[in-house]
């Protein structure tokens, strides 16, 4: 191992999404990749849009066209795209993988648990989010496991619509803190630069 003196910046970077593929990504594409996880509150407040990474990415990285580096992302299948009000198609698409570890609860707030890496928290969440994100990645898709959480839970009707509200709602910021990532069932062709 070794350090440089003198780091000028990478001039690409590799992204692997499974065993077989591994994305290697220019300059401009991989800084957009990098900044889609920058501000966990906004992702969680459900207002990280693919306007304000534009415009970030045009802001920081001084990208020209980074609408096009976004939608290259979005088509490759590095990046998602949720829209929580109509969250389904999200939900047959992605595979979700725990990327932290389940912390439980505190006894003083049973209905609240705790998800974060090297003992400190990252996200607290309700009982149906923790279950989803800490078992998703056993069922093909998270509707599928959505769906096997609700009829195990006898989730029907509002109770079942509050419960997909709240596991899609989490989703930007699980991902965006690394607690969890996202598998995307529809690419399954090796990885090619993008």
């Amino acid at each position: 191992m070794w350090t440089p003196r003198r780091l000028s910046g990478p001039s690409y970077g590799e992204v692997r999404v499974n065993a077989s593929r591994l994305y290697r990504l220019d300059h401009s594409a991989y800084m957009t990749w990098l900044a889609a996880f920058y501000d966990p509150d906004r992702h969680a407040a459900l207002t990280f849009t693919r306007e304000h990474l534009a415009a970030l990415v045009r802001r920081t990285i001084g990208a020209h066209r980074p609408f096009r580096e976004v939608d290259r992302l979005l088509a490759s299948g590095l990046l998602a795209e949720l829209r929580p009000d109509q969250p389904w198609e999200f939900l047959r698409r992605y595979q979700m993988f725990p990327a932290a570890d389940g912390q439980g609860n505190r006894p003083d707030d049973l209905d609240s648990f705790v998800i974060g890496r090297a003992g400190l928290p990252g996200l607290i969440t309700d009982w149906h989010v923790y279950t989803i994100w800490s078992t998703s990645g056993t069922s093909r898709n998270l509707a599928e496991a959505l769906t096997h959480h609700a009829r195990d839970q006898g989730l029907t009707g509002n109770r079942f619509e509050r419960t997909t509200a709240a596991v899609a709602s989490a989703i930007p910021a699980m991902v965006s803190t690394r607690c969890a990532y996202l598998q995307d069932t529809y690419h399954w062709l090796p990885g090619t630069a993008v």
